[in-house]
């Protein structure tokens, strides 16, 4: 290492002992440009993590308010029903949405009292 256009670059501690690797100063500019470019590419990764977190971040917020607004609403203005064995719960006033319809009259506020004995019971329905 008496040239001082030489540069002693450490290599692999794993048995204990350091091997060196002679290289020349016209070197550096290479292994500076490929670690510039390994932090390029780290940071773009960091950035598209990040991205992906915010965007979780948002879906998880919105089905936390939604869950708010359902669980915000009465057991009793929940309907569970058994569609030719798929399960379908929906509010009420989903139900209700067309005033002259057969289930916005089966679910109104003076029928719906009286079928509603059970709230966590299915209905049938084919």
């Amino acid at each position: 290492a008496s040239d001082p256009q030489t540069v002693l670059q450490a290599r692999g501690v794993h048995t204990g002992k350091a091997t060196w690797e002679t290289i020349t100063l016209d070197e550096l500019p290479d292994i500076a440009k490929d670690v510039k470019n390994r932090f390029h590419q780290e940071q773009k990764s960091m950035k598209a993590a990040k991205e992906e977190l915010q965007r979780i971040k948002k879906n998880l917020e919105k089905e936390h308010d939604f869950i708010k607004h359902v669980s915000a609403q009465s057991l009793i203005d929940i309907v569970n029903f058994d569609v030719r064995g798929t399960l379908i719960t929906v509010k009420r006033s989903t139900l209700r949405i067309f005033k002259d319809s057969q289930l916005s009259r089966q679910f109104d506020n003076a029928t719906w009292p009286s079928q509603n004995t059970n709230a966590t019971s299915v209905k049938q329905w084919s």
